[in-house]
């Protein structure tokens, strides 16, 4: 069994540097699952629009360090939009979503 059939869907892979001011990512379908890696300097992500602009109720997602080896976050989600700013400067950020089938 692969990696996809138990998670039940498809990846949707994006790399791109978001800046502080941040925006939004739209996905193709509802995701049931995520990965996000920051390489630069940490981001933040959210899952409404109301918490991005308050900059309120994000996750924090670190650069890898001793601490967090990976410099991710990772796991469940429902929703098909997903806002993601970088956290004292621009961030790469690398982000795996994988979608559902139905």
């Amino acid at each position: 069994m692969s990696i996809l059939e138990t998670r039940g869907g498809y990846p949707h892979i994006l790399r791109e540097t978001f800046t502080t001011t941040g925006r939004a990512h739209s996905l193709r379908g509802f995701s049931k699952w995520i990965c996000i890696r920051a390489s630069t300097n940490p981001c933040k992500a959210y899952f409404k629009e109301e918490d991005f602009d308050n900059d309120i109720n994000y996750i924090a997602i670190p650069i890898a360090s001793a601490s967090t080896p990976y410099g991710e976050w990772k796991g469940p989600i429902e929703t098909n939009t997903i806002w993601i700013k970088g956290d004292g400067g621009s961030s790469d950020v690398e982000f795996m979503a994988v979608m559902r089938l139905n």
